[in-house]
């Protein structure tokens, strides 16, 4: 079996059930994981985390060298909560 044969577009009824669980999977992990999202990362961590940058930054010279106390925007994909960065 090849990539195609997992990636077949649902039919119309099945991608309107897709996309309402979709929705509903959304909202319930929003609603069960959001107080724990909202909360600052502890300063220890952020310090263990200021450490390794330098050090993977170092390991791939493609890396653009910002670690995650110096990141001012989220990563694509992120809502951006739960950083004790600054807010962009």
């Amino acid at each position: 079996m090849g990539y195609a044969d997992h990636h077949v577009r649902p039919k119309a009824s099945e991608s309107g059930e897709r996309d309402a669980f979709d929705r509903w999977l959304r909202r319930s992990l929003r609603q069960a994981h959001d107080d724990i999202i909202a909360e600052p990362v502890p300063d220890a961590l952020m310090q263990i985390l200021g450490e390794a940058a330098p050090q993977a930054a170092s390991a791939n010279p493609a890396a653009d060298g910002a670690g995650p106390a110096d990141r001012t925007t989220p990563p694509p994909g992120s809502s951006g909560r739960g950083s004790s960065g600054p807010e962009a």
